[in-house]
C-alpha cells in the first residue's frame, strides 16, 4: 500500500526522524507528532516493513509492505442459528 500527499516534502536530513515519536515539523503547539511513530509500531508487529520517500516542494511518499496471510477454506455448510423457541429472545 502506498499513501502520497502533495505537501511540501521533507529535506533529506529529516526524513530519517520522520517515524520517531514526538518528531514534528509543524509549529509549535500544531501537532503532537505520534502518528507516524504509531503506525511504524503497528506495521512492524505485524511483520510488515514501511518506507518513507519525500522530494522537498513535491510531497512525501510512505510505502507499506505487509505480510500475505492465508486463512482456512470454510466447510461448504455454514452452520447457521437454531431457530429460537417461543421464550427466547432473539434480536435482528
Amino acid at each position: 500500500m502506498a499513501v502520497t500527499d502533495s505537501g511540501s516534502g521533507l529535506a533529506p536530513n529529516l526524513l530519517g526522524q520522520v517515524f520517531e515519536p514526538f518528531f514534528n515539523t509543524q509549529e509549535v503547539g500544531k501537532g503532537t507528532g505520534l502518528g507516524l511513530s504509531t503506525v511504524y509500531g503497528i506495521v512492524k508487529q505485524s511483520g510488515g516493513f514501511i518506507f518513507a520517500d519525500s522530494k522537498v516542494g513535491e510531497g512525501t511518499c510512505f510505502t507499506i509492505y505487509l505480510p500475505a496471510h492465508e486463512a482456512e477454506a470454510k466447510s461448504p455448510k455454514a452452520r447457521l442459528p437454531a431457530k429460537p423457541t417461543e421464550n427466547e429472545l432473539w434480536g435482528s
